[in-house]
């Protein structure tokens, strides 16, 4: 008897180990998206998303954004998955951006930073007018 009993709670816990770790949500990796090549022309304002959850889960869940820069300010509100950097006066510098997501589970990851890296417009004179170039 205390055979059977031991071989039932071995395997109850066993089932409940499996459904614990199947059932559970697996984090979602913070992307930043940003600038090509995380650069942006002095003056412009440099626009960043989070790209991780989609609109049902944003609709599901109570995810809030909290972001933060070292350099540069932010545009408007910043709890939303997007935000818009100032660069003006900031020609040769960097801009580093944080994003702090509360709401997620308890394991996850919940921060991403990215640097900007703030340019001075390339520009080509040709004989009959200026023609700027695109960043590759």
């Amino acid at each position: 008897m205390k055979q059977v009993i031991y071989l039932a709670f071995l395997l109850f816990s066993t089932c409940a180990a499996f459904a614990q770790t199947n059932d559970s949500i697996p984090c979602t990796s913070i992307k930043i998206q940003g600038p090509r090549n995380n650069s942006v022309d002095v003056g412009s304002d440099a626009t960043l998303n989070v790209k991780s959850f989609s609109k049902e889960y944003l609709k599901t869940h109570s995810i809030s954004f909290v972001w933060v820069t070292d350099n540069g300010s932010i545009i408007g509100a910043n709890n939303k998955s997007s935000v818009r950097i100032d660069t003006k006066g900031l020609e040769g510098q960097q801009v580093k951006v944080a994003v702090m997501i509360s709401g997620l589970a308890p394991n996850c990851p919940t921060t991403e930073t990215v640097t900007l890296d703030v340019v001075k417009p390339k520009v080509i004179r040709t004989e009959q007018r200026v023609i700027g170039i695109p960043r590759n």
